[in-house]
Parts: C-alpha cells; structure tokens; sequence
C-alpha cells in the first residue's frame, strides 16, 4: 500500500473511489479533500465558483466512472460526438449560406463597404452602445472582413476536415475492444511529492498503484478545451520550453507531458527508492474531444519532444474520444498477467 498519509484521500479500489465520487457524494469527497490540504481555511470554498474545487467536480467522476464502468462511459462519449456532428453540420450550412447570398457579395465589394469598415468614426460609435452591441458590431465587422478576403472558405473547409476527422475517430471508438474496468489497484487523490529545490510540495492528480507488482501510473487530469488555452515557447540556454495559460487567468505552467515526465515521474521516482518500480505517466483531457489541438501540435511543429520517455505507442496525451486506447494503456500495466 501507498504511503496514505501523503495523499489527500486514499481508496483501496476502483470500485470504492467509484461509490465515492458519485454526484450525490461529490461535493462531500471535494471539501474533505480540500480540508486535508488547507487546515487552516477560514471558510470552505463555494462550488459554485471556478476553481480546484469545481475543477474536481468535473474530472473525479468523470474519471472514476472510465476506470470503472467503461462501457457506460465510451456509450456517453459516442452521444457526446454525434452532437458535435450535428453542431459541425448546422456551422458548415450557415457558413455556405451566409458566403453564397448574391446581395451580400455585391455589398462585399461595394465601395460602400470599404468606407465602413475603414470608418474612422466606428470606435467612436462603439464607445456610446453597449456592450452586447459592440459585441454585435464587432462580429459583423469580423464577418465582413472574412469574407472579402476569402477566409470563410477556409474556415468551412477546416469545419469539413474536423467532421471527418471527428467521424473516423467515432467509428475507432465504436468498434474498439475496451479492457474491462480495473478493481485490483489503490487510488490516492492529490498525492505529494516534495518539490525540489523548495519546502513546499507539488501533488498528483490521481496516482493509480499496484504495489504488489510495482507498477504505478501518474493521471494528470485536465479540463482544458481548445478554446481555452494559449500555447507559448520560452528559449533559455538553447532549448525550447513549451508553455500554457489558460484563459481567463493566462497564469503560464509547463506543457501538461513535459510536467508529468520530467516532474512527476522524476521525483516520484526518487521517493520509492525502488529501482524495479515501473512508473508511466498519463494525460486526461476529459473535456476535449479529438486529438486536434495544439498540445498535441508543438511536438510536430516545434519539434519539442513531449513523448520522449514514453512506453510504445510513445503517446502520454488522450482526450474523451480515445479514452479506449487509455483505458487498455492501464490495464497492460495494472493488470498482472
């Protein structure tokens, strides 16, 4: 067993970390933990709010009910897709619709148009409307200018290609064999591992263990969409370092695969002292759909290695689509043979 005193919460199953993050028990786990790692709190945070609380209550469950219940899950994960489908379907209309009205092209190219848009006088307009106008303005303007250059076709063409993509990958998910749920590992919450260099401690999201084995897996969990994030790159001493903020806040932090195998991995490593101890290292972005998103990108386009240290097929990254091959990923090295 895992040393439980340096975890917030230690479950001895899948099935007991399941019955307690269930969502009429959510809430009651998330300020638990939250005590154990802030004593001296004056008040308990509101669920209501944005922040690690409310962060836990979206990826616990989600995640618990994967290990657990995974046919449920992957039945979840196909509806999910078939509405985005749909949503990529509805976008791609409007889009046609909008580009082909013959009157609007005409305005397009008008002279008419070109004063418009070069007005002088619309940032003074948009200084005496509202907010919700200026927005309006804003997108129209935006709408105006895509079209006159061309862009709109390039953005439906991008919503065609997503669609295929999004397709192929729900037929892979609908025919893919999934592992049954794991029951025989212990499950610590926010476990800590001392931060070097400092007194202070850094914490694992999920650790999943099987110590009889040796066999550990570090589950940084993320609820990060596409949207949501601004990638950023740092030179020092000649290597390009990966950063991300997320937006509202833009607070930069390590590319999520960068922070769990050269952090993570790295100092929980030292701490088991165990030179036979296998540890992988695993990114959850349960929010995410599909694997088109720059995360994903900086280690083609940048040439960062994110996968360096990683057992075949080299992947440590998976989104809600290809939580199949994740799922399969922990039962080879959970599961004793």
């Amino acid at each position: 067993m895992m040393n439980s005193n340096r975890s917030a919460k230690h479950f001895d199953s899948c099935k007991e970390f399941y019955d307690s993050t269930r969502p009429e028990k959510i809430e009651e786990l998330c300020l638990e933990i939250y005590h154990e790692l802030h004593p001296n709190a004056k008040k308990a945070p509101s669920f209501e709010e944005n922040g690690e609380v409310k962060s836990w209550l979206y990826s616990l469950p989600d995640f618990a009910e994967l290990l657990y219940d995974p046919e449920t899950y992957r039945q979840k994960t196909v509806e999910e897709g078939h509405r985005l489908l749909e949503l990529l379907d509805s976008k791609i209309d409007a889009l046609e619709a909008f580009s082909s009205s013959s009157p609007l092209m005409d305005f397009i190219q008008s002279q008419a148009c070109s004063e418009m848009m070069s007005s002088s006088n619309v940032s003074e307009i948009n200084k005496a409307v509202d907010h919700d106008t200026i927005t309006a303005l804003s997108e129209l303007e935006n709408s105006l200018s895509a079209l006159k250059e061309g862009k709109l076709t390039v953005i439906t063409e991008s919503l065609r290609k997503q669609k295929e993509d999004l397709t192929k990958a729900l037929t892979m998910l609908d025919e893919e064999e999934l592992c049954p749920g794991l029951a025989d590992l212990e499950i610590d919450i926010e476990y800590a591992i001392p931060d070097a260099g400092t007194n202070t401690e850094k914490r694992i999201d999920v650790l999943l263990s099987r110590p009889d084995l040796k066999r550990y897996a570090i589950i940084e969990l993320k609820q990060w969409t596409e949207d949501s994030i601004r990638v950023s790159f740092s030179d020092e001493e000649g290597e390009t370092e990966c950063l991300v903020s997320v937006v509202p806040g833009n607070k930069s932090q390590l590319h999520p695969a960068v922070k769990v195998r050269d952090i993570y991995k790295k100092t929980l490593k030292e701490q088991l002292n165990d030179e036979e101890a296998e540890i992988r290292c695993f990114v959850y972005l349960h929010n995410q759909l599909y694997n088109d998103s720059q995360l994903f990108r900086v280690s083609r386009d940048m040439q960062i290695n994110i996968y360096d240290d990683c057992a075949w097929p080299n992947n440590i990254m998976y989104t809600k689509l290809w939580h199949g091959r994740l799922l399969n990923r922990l039962t080879d090295l959970l599961v004793e043979k």
